[in-house]
């Protein structure tokens, strides 16, 4: 049993990581709200203000807008602090880069605490902080309920570890109260309970039960906000066409977008703010070979996590974390809001760095230990080239559409963005063009996609 207290050197590494993260994401900090930054933050003064903070447990994330199914009162509760003390952006951006910033220090803590190895846990820690899929969760402010599902989730491991099951369980809650991916720490939980004990389910229950009366409070508090919305989404097929699509339809994409993600992950060479139909398109064959490549990685992580060899050692631990984490928005049973974006794999991405962290650290201990580490740097450098460059497409909406526009040309939902901008700031026909040819793609992916089913 370890010890909660700090080691000395811990806190000098925070500061260094606070300091890291502003320096690879500072130039972000002067970006406007953009996309739905205003209808989540700004749905009226009146509305959202400190005295209004009790009522956050009982609406929609969107205040307005039931339908869609979310409910994230303490996202909406940080961004009530905000606006508390100034209603501009910046301040927005300061918190997102603090949050990522406190992440990244806490997977270092919990790895160097579970696994005593100190060189595993600074390289997870620099894989996770310089990933360039990232910007998209802290740079973009409304990217800020991944950030706190992740916050909140590895504050459920480490009170876990400390065997502090019912704080452990209220963080449970508070990670689903920021968002509802946090769902998938409860699966990675029993494979935990697993890897350390077996089949004492006995013991398994009493450390479960914080979790199931964290479970009950939450699904009585998003009833009360959703009511018959509980399971509700709103954003149409253009967005996810997996909303429409048969069932077979949806695994298989699912498979794909996880070979996707993965590559994207760790080779992001076509990162882009916007996958929605036709720039990502589901898929019907059983042969797709990025299908056949994300279902081998997926059975790859399922031998991972049985294995009695690697059972309870880092390789299970990230590829379980993956696994679980992934599951809620991988569209794999039900459709979510939108068919893929970075953001949605910022938490999940946590599992993968531990594993790639293993295998380097394993070549570590080998011969050619300089020459590791200069690739490691060369690759942290592009990494962190990578991510200030992809600050600037968050910082206002004429650079984001025309970004989105040009780094997935295939979008529906990218090119009547930019349409609509072009609308409104004096390329009225331009704009009137692409929202025209826009209108009819969406008529016929109605039509493709319906026959899917």
């Amino acid at each position: 049993m370890w010890s909660a207290k700090l080691k000395k050197f811990e806190i000098p590494t925070l500061l260094a990581t606070v300091a890291l993260t502003f320096l690879l994401f500072g130039n972000g900090i002067g970006g406007s709200f953009i996309l739905d930054d205003g209808r989540a933050i700004f749905p009226s003064p009146q509305e959202r203000s400190m005295g209004t903070i009790p009522m956050e447990f009982l609406r929609p994330y969107y205040l307005w807008q039931s339908t869609t199914g979310l409910y994230r009162p303490l996202t909406q509760i940080s961004y009530v602090l905000n606006l508390a003390v100034s209603d501009k952006p910046t301040l927005f951006h300061v918190v997102n880069i603090l949050i990522h910033s406190l992440n990244t220090w806490l997977l270092f803590i919990l790895v160097i605490r579970v696994f005593k190895s100190r060189r595993l846990a600074y390289i997870s820690y620099g894989l996770f902080l310089f990933l360039p899929i990232h910007v998209e969760a802290v740079t973009y402010i409304s990217g800020r309920s991944d950030l706190l599902a992740l916050f909140f989730g590895l504050l459920i491991l480490l009170a876990f570890y400390l065997k502090k099951y019912w704080l452990s369980g209220l963080a449970f809650l508070l990670a689903v109260l920021s968002k509802e991916v946090a769902i998938g720490i409860f699966p990675f939980i029993i494979f935990w309970l697993f890897a350390t004990e077996k089949y004492n389910f006995a013991s398994w229950f009493k450390k479960i039960v914080p979790f199931m009366v964290s479970g009950v409070a939450y699904i009585v508090l998003r009833w009360a906000a959703l009511g018959n919305n509980f399971l509700a989404n709103d954003n149409g097929l253009i967005a996810n066409p997996l909303i429409t699509v048969c069932q077979s339809t949806r695994i298989l994409t699912s498979l794909k977008l996880a070979a996707v993600y993965i590559w994207k992950i760790f080779f992001p060479l076509h990162l882009s703010a916007d996958y929605a139909y036709a720039q990502t398109v589901p898929i019907t064959s059983p042969l797709d070979l990025v299908m056949l490549v994300g279902l081998m990685l997926i059975l790859a992580m399922i031998c991972l996590i049985f294995r009695r060899k690697s059972c309870g050692g880092p390789l299970a631990f990230g590829a379980a974390f993956f696994v679980a984490v992934y599951f809620p928005i991988s569209n794999l049973i039900f459709p979510i809001g939108t068919i893929m974006a970075d953001r949605l794999v910022y938490a999940a991405s946590a599992g993968l760095v531990i594993i790639v962290a293993f295998g380097i650290n394993y070549l570590l201990s080998k011969r050619y230990r300089p020459l590791i580490y200069i690739l490691l740097a060369a690759l942290l450098l592009i990494y962190g080239t990578t991510i200030v460059k992809r600050n600037r497409i968050w910082l206002n909406e004429e650079v984001l559409v025309t970004s989105m526009a040009k780094d997935s040309p295939k979008s529906i939902n990218a090119n009547y963005n930019l349409g609509l901008y072009y609308l409104v700031n004096s390329r009225r026909s331009e704009g009137i063009q692409l929202i025209t040819e826009s209108n009819e793609l969406i008529k016929k992916a109605e039509e493709e996609l319906r026959c899917n089913k």
